[in-house]
């Protein structure tokens, strides 16, 4: 569960940040202090020979796999559905240049009703890592990464190879009939019921522990919010 709460933690900030006019300093400070952090836990855990390679699971090693394949396709991939024009990228785009959110003056933003989650999860990409169509792709394919990967929350033994293979089925028929929205494009049709079954899950992994159940389900469910109007009743 750790990669999507971490992501949805990043969306969330990142919006508080935005309604208190503080976007450009977050922006910028919270893929660096990730950048520190990351560095030192790695140190930390060559220094007492704890290395993370030697633990990886069956399921683990399966999403690195799946993810290289899609990855290099993807940031060579370019946008082509026209709503990622109208607004999606758009709006990215707004974020980037202006550092703020868009108000009833920005006449270039014509999809006022829609909330602007996963838009604050690529403007966090493109903020760092530099403007790009594959750079906004790569972003949004993170968060739907970590939302499948959050799904096999729910299986206690990650060494039974057919329950593992069972999970990895249903996200092939999803990837198979997702074929009006792909992932060659910034929708949000695919997130939403992702990161509402990443909330399930988390519902079913915490069970027995109240408090991060539902710490987990607010901080997701929040997110849900604010990635489309809709969101609510996914």
């Amino acid at each position: 569960m750790a990669w999507v709460l971490e992501a949805a933690a990043i969306i969330l900030l990142l919006y508080i940040a935005s309604l208190l006019h503080a976007l450009s300093f977050f922006g910028l400070i919270l893929p660096r202090i990730g950048l520190v952090l990351g560095i030192y836990f790695t140190i930390d855990n060559w220094r007492k020979k704890r290395f993370v390679f030697k633990k990886l699971s069956l399921v683990a090693s399966s999403f690195i796999g799946y993810f290289i394949l899609l990855a290099g396709t993807l940031y060579h991939s370019r946008l082509l559905h026209y709503d990622n024009f109208s607004h999606w990228a758009l709006i990215v785009k707004y974020l980037l240049t202006q550092q703020a959110l868009p108000d009833v003056h920005s006449h270039i933003i014509g999809f006022s009703s829609y909330p602007i989650g996963t838009s604050l999860w690529c403007y966090y990409f493109v903020n760092f890592i530099g403007f790009n169509e594959g750079v906004m792709l790569m972003a949004q394919f993170c968060l739907i990464m970590s939302c499948l990967y959050a799904m096999f929350a729910v299986i206690k033994d990650k060494s039974n190879l057919l329950t593992v293979s069972v999970m990895f089925l249903v996200i092939v028929i999803f990837n198979y009939f997702n074929i009006a929205i792909r992932m060659n494009n910034l929708l949000v049709d695919f997130v939403l019921p992702l990161l509402a079954l990443a909330a399930l899950a988390s519902i079913a992994n915490y069970r027995n522990n109240v408090n991060m159940m539902s710490v987990t389900t607010i901080i997701l469910t929040s997110v849900l919010g604010i990635v489309k109007n809709n969101g609510t009743f996914s």
